[in-house]
Order: C-alpha cells, then sequence, then structure tokens
C-alpha cells in the first residue's frame, strides 16, 4: 500500500509519466505522488496557494476558493498547443465549480497554480470532467442530491435505474448547453474521444 494519501478520488498522471497527481476529500487539497519512490507530497490547497490569476477561466470567477470552499472529485489533465499544462478539477465544496489549475513538473517537484473556474448552474453538482479542443470541456452531474428523506427518493432513483441527471459542455463565451439529459441514469466518469468527435459516460 502507498501511505500518505487521504480519502483519494481521481487519478491524472502528468505527460512524462513521473507524477500522479490525485484529489484528496478528506484534505480538501490536490496532492501528487512521484511513480519512481511513491513519495507523497500536497501540492494545492486553498489556504496556502500563491501567485494566482484567472486566465483560463470564466471572467465572473474572480478569486480562488476559499479553505471551507475546495473538495475536489473528477479531474482531467491536458497538454496545451502552448505546451502549458491544464488540469480541470470538479469542485463539490461550498462553491460547485470546475476549477482550473496550471501544473509544472520537474523530476524534484510538481506544483499546481489556479488559474480560474467556471461555475455550475444553480442546483448542480458536478462529478466529472473532460477537456474538449474549444478551450472548454464536458462533465457530468447527478443534479443535486436533497437531504433527509428527499435524499433517500434520489439514491433510490438511481438504484433502479431512472432517469436522473446531466451530461454539460461549457465553452469560452458561450456558457453551458445540455449534451443529453432525461434518458440517463446518475451518469459519473466521462472520456473525449482522441479525435474529439465522442463523448463516453458512465
Amino acid at each position: 500500500p502507498i501511505c500518505g494519501i487521504h480519502s483519494p478520488e481521481d487519478l491524472a498522471v502528468t505527460p512524462s509519466g513521473k507524477w500522479v497527481l490525485f484529489g484528496e476529500i478528506g484534505r480538501n487539497a490536490i496532492g501528487a505522488m512521484r511513480t519512481s519512490d511513491h513519495s507523497v507530497s500536497r501540492i494545492y490547497h486553498p489556504a496556502t496557494g500563491s501567485g494566482e490569476r484567472n486566465s483560463w477561466g470564466a471572467q465572473e470567477c474572480a478569486a480562488p476558493p476559499g479553505p471551507d470552499e475546495f473538495t475536489p472529485l473528477g479531474m482531467d489533465l491536458t497538454l496545451l498547443n502552448s505546451g502549458e499544462m491544464r488540469l480541470l478539477v470538479v469542485n463539490m465544496g461550498r462553491r460547485s465549480s470546475i476549477e482550473f489549475f496550471e501544473i509544472s513538473e520537474s523530476p524534484e517537484k510538481v506544483e499546481a497554480v489556479w488559474r480560474g473556474c467556471v461555475r455550475f448552474p444553480s442546483g448542480i453538482n458536478g462529478n466529472s470532467v473532460a477537456t474538449i479542443p474549444t478551450g472548454g470541456f464536458v462533465a457530468t452531474t447527478m443534479g443535486t442530491l436533497q437531504a433527509g428523506e428527499e435524499r433517500i427518493k434520489d439514491l433510490e432513483r438511481i438504484v433502479k435505474g431512472e432517469p436522473f441527471g446531466k451530461v454539460l459542455e461549457w465553452t469560452p463565451g458561450q456558457g453551458w448547453r445540455e449534451l443529453a439529459a432525461g434518458h440517463i441514469s446518475a451518469p459519473n466518469g466521462i472520456l473525449v474521444s482522441a479525435d474529439s468527435r465522442t463523448v463516453y459516460f458512465a
């Protein structure tokens, strides 16, 4: 076993293959594991972020999440044509959003700097995210699970395979639109094909 990791949710491997990035729900942080020796470090936490600016996200998202607003879920790492590495992270914390991070790596360390966010439409929490060539992304959502007895009813609908959730797309300048809804149940993981013509979700 690899020790020092708390409630990991999703994984992303850097292009060099030397680092595995992961979200830690229990610590509200992004961690990294070096593949050569399995050493683990924290590369982002809202309380210790620095050098942050909004250069990739929506204009209305002007500041990084606060310490009590960040809970990482799904993530997707992409090497951009500019040579920069962009990490998208589903934030299921008090700020329901997709957070953008710039990743830099060396043999000794990997770093993450916040570069913007896109807030989900009201009443929606995200599950997973994947980059698309427009500079935007696609994401899965189960909507918002309710509290108490209503939450139990929602979970029963998911177990029965009843329609519940959506697949959404966000593009700069155009915002959100639905790709699939009504006939899918609890979509979770999502991927985009190598030619960017097909979106797969489960």
